[in-house]
């Protein structure tokens, strides 16, 4: 047993796609079960996504606070789960949750939009993405890491990138996913 947590313990990114993989698969498998009447409601964003190009969600600054308290709660559980000794789990449960969470949106979008859906959810999650993606690898990197050390300093600065991705989110998305919509839409 322990050369097998070894080995995984060198190469970390393997059992975490692998979970994540294995939980997007159960994730659509999960979501094409429903009944018909449990999955036609779910298929809203799919059908704001296609009849209603101008629709369009209303940013303010109390819903960029919103959004970066959720954030900032996500990263500081996962910095926390970096520092114990069972790190790799977690890591995969929160990859296997995200996988399980984005299969589940990603069917519900494609029940309403076909193929079109999975170009269109790429989209709604590019901007913020440029923020987002590195605080995640760095807390990855810090939760494999041999030794435990507390960051406070670069912990705070991952917070001003999830502030500014947070801020990007509400302001900036919003105004992206109209243009796509118009572009694709007209």
């Amino acid at each position: 047993m322990k050369p097998v947590l070894g080995a995984f313990r060198r190469k970390p990114l393997m059992p975490l796609f692998l979970c994540l993989i294995l939980s997007a698969a159960a994730g659509s498998l999960w979501f094409n079960q429903l009944p018909e009447e449990i999955k036609e409601p779910l298929g809203i964003l799919g059908r704001a996504w296609m009849n209603q190009p101008e629709f369009r969600i209303r940013a303010d600054g109390g819903a960029v606070c919103s959004v970066f308290i959720r954030r900032a709660g996500q990263a500081a559980v996962l910095w926390l789960a970096g520092m114990t000794p069972c790190s790799l789990a977690v890591w995969c449960l929160a990859a296997a949750i995200f996988g399980f969470s984005m299969a589940a949106v990603l069917s519900a979008l494609t029940m309403e939009t076909g193929l079109l859906a999975l170009p269109l959810f790429l989209l709604a999650l590019f901007p913020q993405c440029l923020f987002y993606i590195p605080v995640v690898v760095v807390l990855f990197k810090w939760g494999m890491k041999e030794e435990k050390k507390v960051r406070a300093a670069a912990f705070l600065i991952l917070q001003i990138l999830l502030a500014a991705g947070a801020a990007v989110e509400v302001w900036l998305n919003s105004q992206w996913m109209l243009w796509v919509k118009m572009l694709l839409f007209r």
